[in-house]
């Protein structure tokens, strides 16, 4: 499984969506929001503005900090 990452639009820090998947291919094409730990704002965002954290190891390591 892999975690869904988007960039934040203010800092430009990527940051987790916290939903594991196995493809992003696999999610229908619907508007989601995710709450930025980067910046404190709603960012809205679709499968084409995301990329995959293998395992989650990305995730863990942007959110430890």
């Amino acid at each position: 499984m892999a975690v869904i990452m988007i960039k934040c639009p203010s800092k430009g820090n990527p940051i987790s969506t916290g939903i594991e998947v196995a493809d992003v291919e696999q999610l229908p094409i619907v508007v989601a929001k995710t709450v930025c730990p980067s910046c404190g704002r709603v960012h809205k965002w679709t499968k084409h503005d995301t990329w995959l954290a293998d395992g989650g190891e990305y995730y863990r390591k942007v959110t430890a900090y």
